[in-house]
């Protein structure tokens, strides 16, 4: 599965962000989607494909 973060973009030209969505960690340690780039805290980039979602949902490892 295919995580990025914002640099990822800046760094590589043949990645459009618009084929990924923005999720943010609350401060209760949920992901949640960032659909107008604006939520404060870290944050991820993932595939837009909804089997990678809900992988990357199920994985504990992503909320730190």
């Amino acid at each position: 599965m295919l995580v990025l973060n914002k640099k990822s973009f800046s760094e590589n030209a043949d990645i459009d962000e618009n084929d990924f969505i923005k999720f943010s960690l609350s401060p209760d340690n949920k992901l949640v989607p960032d659909l107008h780039n604006n939520l404060p805290g870290k944050s991820i980039w993932a595939s837009a494909n909804e089997a990678q979602i809900k992988n990357l949902q199920q994985r504990g490892d992503v909320k730190e």
